[in-house]
């Protein structure tokens, strides 16, 4: 663990006393239950957005480029991590604490994926799908 302290505290410091309907409450930790609930909706929607992603990278690609569209599409994941990786070393401060805290870190990354999605309308709007299925050889 750094050494900036627990970065649960403030969470949990604010869950501590909730206030409903005026009445004080004792908040309690959630389950990890919930966290394996998270990961399994998240790899699963990760494995549908793969697999579509795959599919259709390799039936628009002509079957000379099929080897490198799917290379492509991989180094566009690796691009991805790389970025994130490089957000996340810019932002910190001199003490190593990250300058993009809370929720303002998230909302920093939903700006970008907005961004991007905001990029990649004109690329949707003049695209014309082509299907380049392989041959099958005769046996």
């Amino acid at each position: 663990m750094e050494s900036g302290g627990d970065p649960a505290a403030p969470l949990s410091a604010a869950g501590i006393v909730v206030t409903r309907d005026g009445e004080r409450v004792r908040a309690a930790w959630p389950s990890v239950g919930w966290q394996l609930a998270a990961f399994v909706v998240i790899t699963a929607a990760e494995i549908l957005i793969s697999i579509t992603c795959l599919e259709f990278s390799y039936t628009q690609a002509p079957t000379h480029m099929k080897s490198l569209v799917m290379s492509v599409y991989l180094l566009s994941i690796s691009l991805g991590n790389l970025f994130t990786a490089v957000v996340n070393a810019v932002m910190r401060d001199a003490d190593g604490r990250s300058t993009l805290a809370g929720e303002s870190y998230y909302w920093f990354f939903a700006a970008c994926m907005a961004a991007a999605t905001v990029m990649l309308v004109p690329v949707v709007w003049w695209y014309r799908p082509r299907e380049y299925l392989q041959a099958e050889e005769a046996a």
